[in-house]
């Protein structure tokens, strides 16, 4: 997604203007995208321990829409891993507006 993720210690972040080529309804951000990019930086926060993860399972949480042009922030966090398995957490804020999406995912580990 070519997006600058920085992290560690099972934590990621970045930031990004929310494009206008993905809409769903005009001027908004499709759901599908705010999806691929929660799904992304939880990703990233496995990696950050050294780990590669695949997406098993995840679950969105739309809170509101997200215009097109808003500065957005994407959260990930690992919050558990038990076997081939981990655990995540994310969340994709709108400047000045908080909290728009909430996700949970479960990542299947990269054996090596």
């Amino acid at each position: 997604m070519k997006l600058d993720f920085k992290g560690s210690n099972g934590y990621a972040e970045a930031e990004l203007v929310s494009p206008s080529g993905f809409e769903g309804y005009e001027g908004q951000l499709h759901g599908g995208m705010t999806a691929a990019l929660l799904d992304e930086v939880m990703a990233k926060a496995v990696s950050t321990r050294g780990e590669e993860a695949m997406t098993a399972r995840l679950e969105i949480r739309y809170r509101s829409p997200i215009k097109n042009r808003k500065r957005l922030k994407l959260r990930g966090e690992m919050v558990g891993k038990r076997g081939r398995f981990c655990w995540t957490k994310g969340e994709l804020i709108v400047e000045g507006e908080g909290v728009v999406a909430q996700a949970e995912g479960k990542y299947i580990l990269k054996t090596r």
